[in-house]
């Protein structure tokens, strides 16, 4: 079964009758704040297996670390209460490097880790510049838009910009109505 989040916790009740062999959360940052509803939903679901995907670093706090593997391997690294007491609190406030090097080695099986600069050969390329002639009425609309800002400043000068666009784009037919605010 493949299901978003929405999906999930709209039909947690139903889901959570079954036991599937395999659990996987893309973007498992979602299980990160253990008070809120939809990561006890998530927790609530039987398998046996589970696996968190993420690209949101794990090094943002401690607690994140916690709640991931409390998904993954419930208690594991203890309750909240005693992994604040054990490791967060000696880590993140005194910068135990005794503790923070005993926590990598007890986490560190059931980590693939790889750095930006790792992938980055193997990301492809997401950024095309290309250059553009603006003609007719696609250069008077950004001359206005670019003196409006220039000569209001970026706060006021939007404002303009937007009645300007919307003003252009109904004489054009392409709205119907254009609501003033």
């Amino acid at each position: 079964m493949l299901t978003t989040y929405p999906l999930l916790w709209r039909d947690q009740a139903m889901l959570a009758l079954h036991e599937y062999h395999l659990l996987i959360l893309d973007e498992a940052q979602i299980v990160k704040n253990v008070a809120i509803k939809a990561a006890k939903g998530i927790r609530d679901l039987r398998a046996r297996h589970r696996l968190c995907l993420t690209g949101t670093p794990l090094e943002n706090y401690l607690g994140e670390l916690w709640a991931q593997f409390d998904f993954l391997l419930p208690g594991f690294l203890g309750t909240q209460k005693d992994f604040t007491k054990r490791w967060r609190t000696l880590i993140e406030k005194y910068d135990d490097p005794v503790r923070r090097d005993l926590l990598v080695c007890r986490i560190r099986p059931f980590m693939l880790r790889r750095r930006k600069d790792e992938v980055a050969k193997e990301l492809p390329q997401t950024t095309i510049v290309r250059t553009v002639a603006l003609e007719g009425a696609q250069c008077d609309l950004y001359e206005t838009v670019r003196m409006a800002v220039a000569d209001q400043g970026l706060a006021k000068g939007w404002r303009a910009a937007i009645l300007s666009c919307s003003k252009r784009c109904s004489s054009c037919g392409r709205f119907a109505a254009i609501r003033r605010w």
